[in-house]
């Protein structure tokens, strides 16, 4: 059969279902309309590509139906395979994102690229998953995260030239004119040496900046209405796979495992600290958390040191004392701090002064006691700043 006889197909059984829906026969109409989507469909695949229009109209149509029959599983597939195809019209991608919108999000599979273990593939059914690895990186952007930036942007629905377009924007470089796209830039077979010009860039940057690259593309490929939420559900995978110490929520990158609540509980407190001043205070914390995120291996004396001066730093502003010279065990009767408060803080104050304060650090430190120091610090930074 030909495109004009399956779309005439399409067309007489989505006007019977409408006839069934009418008259109260549901399920007759959900099969009608199951059928309808897939003689369009068929219709869409016999249709040569040269017809811009029409492949617009028919992605649309088939979509619909299978939205209309309750698949929308076969809805949001045909919206997806459609809308990464880059000679779309506009009309039809506002339409199938628009579709896309009214599938509850629960019920939205995520498009299967077949190279990231994504739900679908044998290691996903399976169980076969790289299990978590320990968190072993932080300051660097190993190769394999650098290698995974490229198949991810694409595996989200986007061409290489726009991931191109995106690392050289972020790295402030001029992309290479021959290989930009052009009217008869070949859609279909990506050039390698515009592949090859990806690399380098991902491979030659300093790390910070593969962490930029990663969230410019997720707002990239947010504002295109793509696969956001499956870039960075696959980009946490590979995080977690490659013991990198880091996780994107939101499209922000930021601390993984441990370290995540106490980054947050920094950043807090950097915050309130700011807000009343005390930028002493803001220094000494934001430094803390530096020394305890400190990959392979981090300044535990140091994240005591600076997180105890933190609090110390703090406690001088809020007993107006803030350029006195008096240590933190002095102030606390000037600080107005309820029982058991007061006695709380004096008994922080003299464990750092054990392992950390005069750098006679003891050998049992560890790394989650550090945590608990840098994080209760944090917090009770906070909570003198409340005063203010």
């Amino acid at each position: 059969m030909s495109w004009v006889e399956h779309h005439k197909r399409s067309e007489r059984l989505a006007s019977e279902a409408q006839v069934a829906l009418f008259q109260d026969r549901k399920a007759e109409a959900l099969e009608l309309y199951a059928q309808a989507a897939d003689a369009e469909n068929k219709a869409l695949a016999d249709l040569g590509k040269s017809k811009v229009r029409t492949v617009g109209i028919s992605a649309v149509s088939a979509a619909s139906l299978y939205y209309k029959a309750g698949d929308l599983e076969s809805a949001w597939d045909v919206a997806v395979e459609w809308l990464h195809w880059p000679k779309l019209p506009d009309f039809a991608k506002d339409q199938l994102r628009s579709l896309q919108r009214s599938i509850p999000k629960d019920r939205a599979p995520v498009p299967i690229s077949g190279s990231f273990g994504m739900p679908g593939t044998f290691s996903h059914r399976h169980g076969y998953q790289k299990p978590e690895q320990e968190i072993t990186v932080r300051e660097d952007a190993p190769r394999a995260l650098r290698q995974a930036v490229f198949p991810l942007g694409c595996d989200a629905g986007l061409r290489p030239y726009e991931i191109r377009n995106v690392v050289c924007h972020t790295l402030t470089t001029t992309p290479m004119p021959e290989n930009s796209p052009s009217a008869e830039y070949d859609y279909e077979n990506d050039p390698p040496e515009l592949i090859d010009e990806i690399m380098f860039h991902l491979n030659s940057c300093d790390w910070p900046k593969v962490y930029d690259i990663l969230e410019d593309l997720y707002s990239y490929i947010r504002e295109k209405g793509a696969e956001d939420h499956h870039f960075s559900a696959e980009l946490n995978r590979v995080f977690s796979e490659e013991g990198i110490g880091w996780e994107m929520i939101s499209g922000k990158i930021g601390h993984r495992g441990p370290m995540s609540s106490i980054g947050h509980r920094t950043r807090v407190a950097v915050e309130d600290l700011n807000s009343a001043h005390f930028s002493q205070a803001a220094s000494e914390i934001k430094e803390a958390f530096a020394d305890i995120s400190r990959r392979p291996t981090p300044d535990l004396t140091g994240s005591v040191h600076h997180a105890m001066c933190a609090v110390e730093a703090a406690a001088r502003e809020v007993s107006g004392n803030s350029k006195g010279t008096k240590s933190l065990h002095a102030l606390i009767p000037a600080l107005n701090l309820p029982s058991p408060f007061d006695d709380a803080i004096r008994q922080l104050w003299r464990y750092a002064s054990k392992v950390a304060r005069h750098g006679r650090e003891e050998p049992g430190l560890t790394e989650r006691e550090a945590r608990l120091m840098v994080g209760v610090s944090a917090d009770v930074c906070s909570f003198l700043t409340a005063g203010k």
